[in-house]
């Protein structure tokens, strides 16, 4: 080999090695991937008041431990659990439970967001939609007011009507509290296809003030043992 040849050759030679010796060196760094399957859940027509739930299952792909830290949603109507933790090549969890109370008669999209620390997708979102039927043909939650003078009459009445889906009577009544309130379930009235329920409300409250209580009507049909009243008393002293 030529002297021009051979000194080309000690210097690739020598390049060639410190570049062994820093890639010898050099970690690969690792990072999570979040993956889910199925990010979509519709659910089965259900009545209002009964709870939807699901789990969608949370795959880490990559090859470092994925962290959930954080699962939102866009109502105060959902609640989760979710797996913190999940191994490279694991599986874990994001459990949702739907409140459907408020939405009796509508087609629902509520949407779910996962954050976690996978760098290249942070911000995962979920979608948990379906139908919720009415179960009264009344609004839900069922509210009533009473507002009046301290010493006088004060009463107001709230009326509850069985959907042709989903008929039921109501069994009994009674209050969360003492002393605020006394109920009575009048005489229902028939309505085109069946009964009407109408519940009498009068204040027991001799001093003014606020106060919050709640009517519970047990019914007979097992989907919806329970229906709830709100009542909000506001009474004032007379001028």
């Amino acid at each position: 080999m030529k002297k021009g040849g051979l000194i080309i050759y000690f210097i690739t030679s020598l390049f060639v090695a410190i570049y062994d010796v820093r890639g010898a060196g050099r970690v690969v760094e690792k990072h999570p991937a979040i993956f889910v399957p199925q990010g979509t859940y519709e659910f089965e027509t259900v009545p209002a008041g009964k709870t939807v739930l699901h789990d969608f299952i949370v795959q880490n792909t990559g090859d470092a431990p994925l962290i959930i830290e954080e699962v939102e949603s866009d109502c105060g109507c959902t609640t989760m659990d979710f797996s913190k933790q999940i191994p490279p090549k694991g599986k874990g969890k994001v459990s949702v439970q739907l409140n459907t109370i408020d939405y009796g008669g509508n087609f629902i999209t509520k949407y779910v967001e996962i954050f976690s620390n996978d760098p290249k997708k942070p911000v995962t979102s979920l979608i948990i939609n379906g139908t919720v039927d009415k179960f009264i043909e009344e609004a839900e939650p069922v509210f009533a007011h009473l507002k009046g003078v301290v010493g006088k009459k004060i009463e107001t009445e709230v009326t509850l009507t069985p959907t042709k889906k989903y008929p039921f009577k109501i069994v009994n009544l009674k209050t969360q509290k003492e002393n605020n309130i006394d109920v009575i379930l009048n005489q229902s009235g028939q309505v085109t296809g069946g009964i009407k329920y109408m519940i009498k409300i009068e204040n027991l409250r001799n001093t003014p003030g606020h106060y919050h209580d709640l009517i519970l009507a047990e019914t007979d049909n097992p989907i919806r043992p329970e229906l709830k009243i709100f009542v909000y008393g506001e009474i004032r002293k007379e001028k």
